[in-house]
Formats: structure tokens, sequence, C-alpha cells
């Protein structure tokens, strides 16, 4: 779980946070970032924003990660 409350969260917004949609548009190359081993916050900072203000953004990376760490 998020350290922010759900409250907080709404009620004061990252100003970074790209929304879902923002992240849907970088996910392919946020997951190759860190399956690299690359900072992928640190070059897509609005990505790793909503991140952390997004539960079910969270869960879908780290499915996908774990989806293609484990392979075919």
């Amino acid at each position: 779980m998020n350290a922010r409350s759900d409250l907080d969260r709404f009620l004061n917004p990252d100003p970074r946070d790209v929304g879902c949609a923002g992240f849907a548009e970088v996910i392919d190359v946020y997951v190759d970032l860190v399956l690299e081993g690359a900072d992928a916050a640190q070059r897509h900072p609005g990505a790793a924003a909503h991140l952390a203000e997004c539960d079910a953004c969270s869960e879908d990376l780290t499915g996908l990660l774990e989806a293609l760490r484990d392979g075919p």
C-alpha cells in the first residue's frame, strides 16, 4: 500500500503524475528500462509519480515484469 492516504492523494495530487493514459503510453519503454537495470523513474519521472499514486497501474507493471522475467 502506498504511504499516502487515498483522501490525501485525491486532495493533493502530485503535479508530475501523468495519469493512467500517460503511463499507458510509456509502459513498454518503462518496462524495458526496468528489465535493463536502468533508472526508469529518473528517465520517466511522470510515470514514476503515477506509479506511486495508482495501485492499478503499479499492479499492471508488476504483472508485466513478472511475466517477462519468467519468459515463455
